[in-house]
């Protein structure tokens, strides 16, 4: 190991999580200011360069950041809204993927980029409006516990695409093998719900007996990191398998009040702050204005196709005007699965650095807005609780 490295890692993990502190005092995520910290770093500055190792820590914060949205997403709490919020999240993700598709195909020429730009602008972030609604006292309406159940939704169904997009772009798709896919994964999520979860629940409690304190963080680890092993083994997407064994530990009586907060010290203490500012070292600024014209266009659709669909279905599904408008709003910031699809796809040769860095914009320009969006219209018709 170059001794040089350690130095880039020390400025790059300050700098992130000073940026981000920035950010979370402007009421922005956190992740605004990691991704400007990379900015400023790298492209800016040319303090920090893209290395070997830097780039497999960013790949563990990966691992640990899907891990993590895996573990917080529990049928249990899905179950009031789990048919509505569903189909609420399959038509906004439909509505999506055809207007990234569109873009990749008509604006930019290119039928794979249409996949890629599709699938990546699919996923919403849920936890950019959790926190809001949070930080806002709305977070127990029924309103809000609908907008997270389609936002659970929607990462299983963009975990999907990203599990299609790496069998697409390592030549392995056929219409037969997607169908397989589709049963693996499915197939994996019932075993989760079922026999799965009791099976590791009881492997955590003798675990716990143990006398090692941090036990109940080492075997999760082992556990999330052999079963992405497996799951890149057997055809599914390495995170894909993160995900789903972070599914597969949601149910365990230790996931909220053990294994979650370990894991959340050291993934957003060390592994996901250069994750995330990793993925801005490689933008090219002098690109950006030259491609203002695709981040528009992109910023556009992403939020109008999340909007438009969204809202049309919840009102249909009776969400008044208020309510409506809380849920389309809800569904449009891109966050972690939209860096994470950017840097997989980049790494396949599947896009270019333009493409890539006008993505990374789009994600800074939707997790601004919708702070913004979300005081509009909780204030509309008397304002919002504290």
């Amino acid at each position: 190991m170059e001794i040089g490295v350690l130095l880039d890692i020390a400025i790059l993990l300050f700098v992130a999580k000073m940026f981000g502190e920035i950010a979370e005092r402007l009421k922005i995520d956190s992740l605004v200011g990691e991704v400007l910290a990379g900015l400023v770093l790298g492209p800016l500055l040319f303090l920090v360069k893209p290395s070997a190792l830097l780039g497999d820590i960013a790949q563990i914060g990966i691992i640990l950041l899907v891990f993590l949205i895996g573990l917080s997403t529990r049928f249990d709490n899905m179950k009031g809204h789990i048919y509505k919020g569903s189909i609420l999240a399959i038509v906004a993700c439909a509505a999506s993927l055809v207007g990234g598709f569109a873009i990749g195909l008509f604006a930019l020429g290119s039928f794979d980029t249409g996949v890629f730009l599709g699938i990546a602008l699919m996923g919403t972030s849920t936890a950019i409006p959790v926190k809001i609604l949070l930080d806002r006292g709305e977070f127990q309406t029924k309103v809000s516990q609908f907008l997270l159940t389609a936002s659970m939704a929607d990462d299983v169904i963009t975990i999907l695409g990203l599990s299609f997009l790496a069998s697409y772009f390592a030549g392995t798709t056929s219409v037969w093998s997607s169908f397989q896919l589709l049963f693996i994964i499915l197939g994996f999520i019932l075993v989760v719900v079922t026999v799965g979860a009791k099976f590791v629940n009881r492997i955590l409690s003798l675990v716990q007996r143990l006398k090692d304190e941090q036990i109940l963080l080492s075997i999760p680890l082992a556990i999330v990191f052999a079963v992405t092993f497996f799951a890149e083994n057997i055809g599914i997407a390495a995170l894909v398998g993160a995900f789903l064994a972070g599914m597969l530990m949601s149910r365990s009586a230790f996931a909220e009040t053990v294994i979650a907060p370990k894991v959340r010290t050291i993934g957003y203490g060390f592994f996901v702050p250069i994750f995330f500012a990793y993925s801005a070292l490689v933008i090219d600024i002098g690109m950006l204005a030259e491609y203002w014209w695709l981040i528009a266009l992109l910023t556009a659709a992403a939020i109008l196709t999340k909007v438009i669909s969204s809202g049309i279905v919840a009102e249909r599904m009776g969400f008044r005007h208020r309510d409506r408008n809380i849920i389309a709003v809800g569904m449009i910031p891109r966050g972690e699965c939209g860096i994470v699809i950017s840097q997989i796809a980049l790494a396949l040769g599947a896009i270019t650095n333009q493409i890539y860095g006008s993505m990374i914009v789009l994600i800074l320009i939707t997790v601004i807005i919708t702070p913004i969006l979300f005081s509009i219209v909780l204030n509309d018709h008397g304002g919002y609780k504290r």
